[in-house]
């Protein structure tokens, strides 16, 4: 994905440290087309990698949403690893919970045949990798913005659309799909710090464009 410059990664940043609700960043891939499709025609498949936390878990709930609609195809890939190994970061009990929340979303949903639950084993970043590739031709990918997990990208354009969001907007991740990057609103957000941070920045912030010299 092409750098989109300075000042909207700024845009984005802000957006996320103090939004008073649930936000997501759009990666559009040409999710729709410029065809009109009608409502009753619609027919896309999504796809919610969930490795646990409450951005994966936010990024769920959205999914199930879309899931509503008969015209949705939603696949829950649920990351798990052998006992004794580990790529997350973050309490274990608090990663059990979020699990316990996946599957009892997923099993409200036994009867809608639009959506299903599938369950990969890895061992280390190249497992995980592998397996978003085995999935890439869907046509929109859900995931949360802060994952626990290791970084797949070994370099980023966009840190705000976190470690998995960041591998599937990359040129290293071939696919047609649209990416939406979710991150669940947090109750300790200060509305009151964006104000100061607005003073500040019109104060100190440089154009990214240059100067006309006259």
């Amino acid at each position: 994905m092409e750098s989109l410059g300075h000042s909207f990664h700024m845009v984005n940043q802000r957006v996320l440290r103090h939004a008073s609700c649930s936000v997501g960043i759009l990666v559009d891939r040409g999710l729709g087309g410029t065809t009109q499709v009608s409502a009753s025609e619609l027919s896309y498949k999504v796809v919610v990698p969930f490795f646990g936390g409450p951005d994966d878990c936010e990024a769920l709930a959205f999914g199930m949403r879309m899931a509503e609609h008969p015209g949705i195809m939603l696949t829950v890939l649920k990351f798990k690893t052998p006992p004794g190994i580990s790529m997350t970061f973050g309490s274990d009990k608090k990663l059990d919970d979020e699990e316990t929340i996946c599957s009892e979303l997923v099993s409200s949903t036994n009867n809608n045949e639009s959506v299903s639950c599938e369950e990969r084993l890895v061992e280390n970043k190249q497992d995980i990798i592998a397996t978003l590739k085995s999935i890439s031709k869907c046509n929109l990918f859900l995931v949360g913005r802060t994952p626990p997990v290791v970084t797949l990208a070994d370099r980023t354009d966009c840190p705000e659309l976190g470690s998995v969001g960041c591998f599937l907007a990359s040129s290293n991740f071939t696919t047609t799909a649209s990416v939406l990057v979710l991150q669940q609103y947090d109750t300790t957000v200060n509305v009151h710090s964006l104000v100061e941070e607005e003073v500040s920045n019109d104060r100190y912030e440089v154009p990214d464009t240059p100067v006309a010299q006259v």
